[in-house]
């Protein structure tokens, strides 16, 4: 066991050595594709951002907000809230007052709210993306199979 002083010096010490490690061995744009181990190139595309996991990340939240509006507005619709009052002339009373208007918004405002604001933030994330690919293909190597069948004739000419 080590004490917290400890650990946090000696992980923060192991965290500069890999940092160091990973940019030497495994970060230089010039190893793309060419590691052998498969883990390593998993580590150079998620250090290089080649996939974004915020869009698996959003959709696995709002299924489960989503599902989670559901369950605890049909719960809400059944239920009822209990109220404990003191009064000095008649004493201690209980009060139920019925929660099925809340479950009723939070069963049909919650999934759509939540929808929307899933929607306003896949398109942000859609537009990243977008982005990233027209950018790819902008750096791709134009080929242009005119000039080249152009030149192979020349040649042949000549």
């Amino acid at each position: 066991m080590f004490s917290m002083d400890v650990a946090l010096t000696l992980g923060s010490i192991a965290a500069v050595v890999l940092t160091v490690l990973l940019y030497i061995k495994v970060l230089p744009k010039k190893l793309d594709g060419s590691l052998n181990n498969k883990y390593l190139q998993f580590l150079h595309d998620f250090f290089h951002f080649k996939k974004l996991y915020l869009e698996e990340v959003l959709k696995a939240v709002f299924v489960l907000a989503t599902v989670a509006c559901v369950c605890v507005g049909i719960f809400l619709l059944l239920g009822y809230e209990e109220s404990y009052h003191y009064s000095y002339y008649s004493g201690s009373y209980t009060t139920r007052e019925s929660t099925f208007l809340y479950g009723l918004a939070v069963l049909i405002g919650g999934p759509i709210s939540l929808r929307l604001a899933y929607e306003g933030i896949m398109m942000f994330i859609l537009l990243v993306k977008n982005v990233m690919d027209i950018n790819g293909k902008l750096k791709a190597p134009k080929e242009e199979p005119a000039v080249e069948a152009i030149a192979a004739a020349e040649e042949a000419a000549e």
